[in-house]
């Protein structure tokens, strides 16, 4: 999305989720042109059903504002298939 980031992370409790997010737009801000959204919101995901909801949100996000016609299409998608690519 042009101004806001959709993420699914895990962080340890004792990271403070504010300052990371901030430190996290900070840094992509820097090597990009992206002018982010000023706040952040999150969601604790409490069950499998609830991470479920929140993945079809995101993914459905750039075909709601009509940027794709297909979630798969959004160039910028991340998913646990590019993960394994990068790291085995």
């Amino acid at each position: 999305m042009p101004d806001h980031l959709h993420a699914i992370i895990k962080v340890s409790d004792s990271v403070n989720l504010g300052s990371w997010i901030s430190a996290l737009k900070h840094w992509i801000t820097r090597k990009s042109t992206i002018r982010f959204q000023g706040n952040f919101f999150d969601h604790r995901l409490r069950s499998s059903v609830s991470a479920s909801q929140k993945w079809n949100y995101i993914s459905m996000n750039p075909v709601r504002a009509g940027f794709v016609e297909r979630p798969e299409d959004w160039p910028y998608r991340f998913t646990t298939r590019h993960f394994e690519r990068m790291f085995y």
